[in-house]
């Protein structure tokens, strides 16, 4: 996917093209992300695929806007709930600049706020809204952090082939990225591994994503 910019709202043009997030938000939430933003001037980027992050907001420099990203390969509901996340970044910093702290209760009061106007609305299938309504009780720094939201939303992701890796037994051989492992240990929420090419180990999260070898499964 190449990078889209999709919004430019400045000072200078209020005319928006947010209707252009049509296909990659739910049914119902448009007009909510656009009484979100009505009033806050920013760049919108709908990007290619990232590994490390699902969106990010970045502060602007000298006579520029601040500007979001979201990945475009997101199902709708993990796009609508990281566009909220950024632009409760947004809206932090043209209050407080950067007189606090990124993720810190200023933040999570309002990323809490902003999201909770999409409950009870139809906008999210009933497993989704159940682990929304427990996230804006508890925000996290990053979806992934909350273990029943990234587990609610990945069941509508489209399909890869990929597990969990907490879903497959010690002592298996998987893939994650271009690397290959061996599962080891359980430590808390991560798994300690080997790597089958250079012999040192790494902590794996549970949650990510590998394929397994099961042909080469230990014992």
């Amino acid at each position: 996917m190449t990078v889209r910019i999709l919004v430019q709202m400045t000072q200078q043009n209020k005319t928006t093209m947010l209707s252009a997030l049509v296909p990659f938000l739910p049914d119902g939430s448009l007009t909510i992300v656009e009484e979100m933003l009505r009033d806050e001037n920013y760049h919108l980027i709908v990007s290619r695929p990232r590994k490390t992050k699902l969106g990010d907001f970045r502060p602007p420099h000298k006579n520029e806007v601040p500007r979001l990203t979201v990945n475009g390969n997101l199902n709708r509901y993990a796009f609508l709930i990281t566009l909220v996340h950024e632009v409760a970044h947004l809206k932090i910093w043209n209050k407080h600049k950067n007189k606090v702290k990124p993720h810190g209760q200023e933040w999570k009061n309002l990323y809490s706020d902003l999201l909770s106007r999409f409950l009870y609305r139809h906008i999210f299938p009933e497993d989704v809204e159940r682990a929304v309504l427990n996230h804006v009780n508890q925000p996290k720094y990053t979806t992934g952090a909350d273990v029943k939201l990234t587990l609610a939303l990945r069941q509508y992701d489209k399909p890869t082939g990929l597990i969990s890796l907490k879903e497959i037994p010690i002592g298996t051989n998987f893939t994650l990225g271009n690397r290959s492992f061996v599962l080891g240990e359980k430590l808390r929420t991560r798994f300690l591994c080997v790597d089958l090419e250079n012999g040192k180990k790494y902590r794996v999260h549970g949650l990510a994503q590998v394929a397994p070898d099961y042909s080469s499964k230990l014992g």
